[in-house]
């Protein structure tokens, strides 16, 4: 360290050097000292002396942890000497007390009792938990527990040696050629040509299928609300249908409720036909009852007019008539399937004003179509009208004269 100026003041004093001042005390032989000497050399050989003290008094690298630990629970405290010299009076005394409290020869021994680690800890029989014994019965169960483990061990040991042989003879082993009954060649073979050929078809079917991720896409392209829609024949819920799925979780599932659809959508049950008698020359009353049958939920596709049907003579000369079996609104009972009167009576169809020669028989042909609202049903209709006959039977005259003429005019039946 470099000497620091002192900061006394020395305005009111003569400068003097000091080695011109002389040291009159008696010699100091510990320190070389002697009378006569400069106060220069005075100085200095005492700042040597302090210099050392210092360096050999050096406090900061002592360790204290040996002080601190034992019989001291406070922090470790600054070090001084004064500080240091407590310690060791206090471990001094510590010690002094551990060693009367050792029993002298003739005092009775007394035996710890110790804690038991939680894996040692074992029931008392009455809901209670064991965690502390004396000192001879805590080595008791230490020794029963390491007898146990070294019995564990040496069954571990033997089956790990065993298992060793039995590995080391599978690798030692020639490889097998296991043979399994295989429906992909129809006889027995070897489990390689087996996995071949199931690679091989396996393949063969995920080009024709497609991959596991274009079925589950083709899964879940079932309609949202599909559940909730009603069958076209019944009108109620597609899941009252037999066998289907509500939830659908794999392809077997999603074509399940697929062909319950289509099944469902099937137009098959839609009959249209009629009997029929003339009224006159250009009317014919058909009984569409109980011929024809559009299924409860269905309407014509022009919920209006109703079907359009092509009626055609024996000479090519049509005309063009409407029907309408059933309104779309279900409380409208107009169509020739809801009206009390026409389901009873027959619904006329009306020929005239036309050119049809009615004498030349008719055919009637249209393209009948029905919906529920989601699906249009169309069928193709034909029906052959027998031509119409009017006959005078008879004229009968009086012998008066008044003639009287009975004319008998009759449709015959198809």
């Amino acid at each position: 360290m470099r000497p620091i100026k002192s900061n006394s003041n020395t305005e009111n004093c003569s400068p003097i050097s000091s080695n011109c001042v002389i040291w009159q005390g008696p010699d100091l032989p510990c320190i070389s000292l002697c009378n006569g000497d400069s106060i220069s050399d005075v100085t200095y050989k005492l700042a040597v002396e302090v210099c050392a003290l210092k360096e050999d008094l050096g406090l900061s690298d002592i360790d204290l942890t040996c002080l601190v630990q034992v019989c001291q629970t406070t922090p470790e405290p600054t070090k001084t000497l004064s500080n240091i010299l407590k310690l060791l009076i206090t471990k001094v005394c510590c010690l002094s007390d551990i060693v009367n409290d050792i029993p002298t020869p003739g005092t009775p021994y007394i035996e710890p009792t110790l804690n038991l680690p939680t894996c040692l800890q074992y029931s008392d029989g009455t809901g209670g938990t064991v965690t502390e014994l004396l000192l001879s019965q805590y080595v008791l169960r230490i020794a029963t527990f390491l007898c146990q483990l070294n019995q564990t061990v040496n069954t571990h040991t033997s089956q790990i040696s065993g298992l060793d042989s039995r590995v080391t003879a599978l690798e030692n082993a020639p490889d097998p050629t296991p043979q399994i009954s295989s429906c992909l060649l129809g006889t027995l073979a070897d489990v390689d040509v087996v996995l071949e050929e199931l690679e091989q078809q396996f393949c063969d079917y995920k080009v024709v299928l497609g991959s596991t991720g274009d079925i589950t896409t083709a899964t879940s392209r079932q309609c949202e609300d599909l559940n909730s829609e009603l069958q076209l024949a019944t009108r109620l819920p597609m899941t009252n249908l037999t066998g289907w799925k509500s939830t659908v979780q794999n392809f077997a599932q999603s074509m399940n409720n697929l062909w319950l659809t289509v099944c469902d959508l099937s137009c098959d049950d839609i009959v249209v036909d009629f009997d029929y008698t003339w009224i006159d020359e250009f009317t014919i009353n058909a009984f569409f009852t109980p011929k024809t049958n559009v299924p409860v939920g269905f309407w014509d596709c022009d919920g209006t007019k109703g079907n359009m049907f092509r009626v055609v003579d024996g000479n090519g000369a049509e005309k063009t008539v409407y029907i309408l079996f059933r309104a779309e609104d279900p409380l409208d009972t107009t169509g020739v399937l809801t009206d009390v009167d026409y389901i009873t009576n027959g619904y006329p169809i009306v020929l005239s004003p036309s050119a049809l020669d009615t004498s030349t028989g008719l055919t009637i042909t249209a393209n009948v179509c029905f919906t529920n609202g989601d699906v249009n049903c169309i069928k193709c209709f034909t029906k052959t009208i027998a031509p119409y006959i009017n006959t005078d039977c008879c004229t009968l005259t009086s012998s008066t004269t008044n003639t009287i003429v009975y004319k008998i005019c009759y449709s015959p039946t198809p």
